[in-house]
């Protein structure tokens, strides 16, 4: 082998080497781990709700991507409308996508609203707000009036049931007392109409001096 021979194969093998070494260092780089998976629908796992003003209602929502299945550790915020709160006000959902919160209903009645966001993707869920349980009795009228002992007020007591955001309260069987000595009410129990409201005539006693008559409705109890 010639001196010239043998430099041309070197040169040759010099070359092959840096081609492959080119090709080893060539290319994009390592590929990118996949973009994570977005939120694509929110679903509200149960309901109707519907229950009293100021009362919870439990509202359970999953959250699929956009192919249809459920997402784990998304976070999940709910902000209640009318006045109302939700408990937590976010979560980030399980294993099954879903999260939970507990919805107290504002002093609103009918339609109030839960807003429900998750990533770019939001859900409004309804509820309906009923009347509460009697909470108050406030007197209307037929307060301050004077009397000769044993003789009717001139007007009658009116006094209106309401719940804890002053509705109204149809159909509320109400009791008036008086301590003894005062005299008696007629009727001594009454049943609120549609506006809530009831009424009763006082005949005094014979006690001088100011004096009060009671209403009851449930575990209420006011002076009217």
């Amino acid at each position: 082998m010639t001196a010239m021979t043998a430099a041309l194969r070197t040169r040759a093998t010099f070359l092959a080497a840096a081609s492959l070494l080119a090709v080893a260092c060539g290319g994009d780089g390592p590929t990118p781990p996949p973009a994570p998976l977005q939120p694509g629908t929110i679903l509200i796992v149960n309901g109707p709700f519907s229950a009293q003003v100021g009362r919870d209602v439990t509202v359970q929502v999953r959250i699929l991507d956009t192919s249809g299945a459920p997402l784990a550790s998304v976070l999940v915020r709910f902000a209640a409308q009318n006045g109302g709160s939700a408990a937590p006000a976010q979560a980030t959902t399980g294993s099954d996508g879903t999260a939970t919160t507990a919805w107290t209903l504002g002093g609103d009645l009918g339609t109030q609203t839960l807003s429900v966001t998750a990533g770019n993707v939001a859900e409004l869920v309804n509820a309906t707000a009923l009347l509460g349980d009697p909470a108050r009795i406030v007197a209307i009228s037929g307060d301050g009036q004077t009397s000769a002992a044993q003789a009717a007020l001139a007007n009658p007591l009116v006094a209106e049931v309401q719940d804890e955001f002053a509705h109204a309260l149809a159909g509320v069987a109400v009791t008036f007392t008086v301590a003894p000595g005062d005299g008696a009410a007629t009727p001594a129990e009454a049943t609120s109409g549609a506006d809530g409201r009831v009424s009763t005539t006082w005949t005094v006693g014979t006690i001088a001096g100011s004096r009060q008559l009671s209403a009851q409705a449930g575990g209420t109890t006011a002076a009217v």
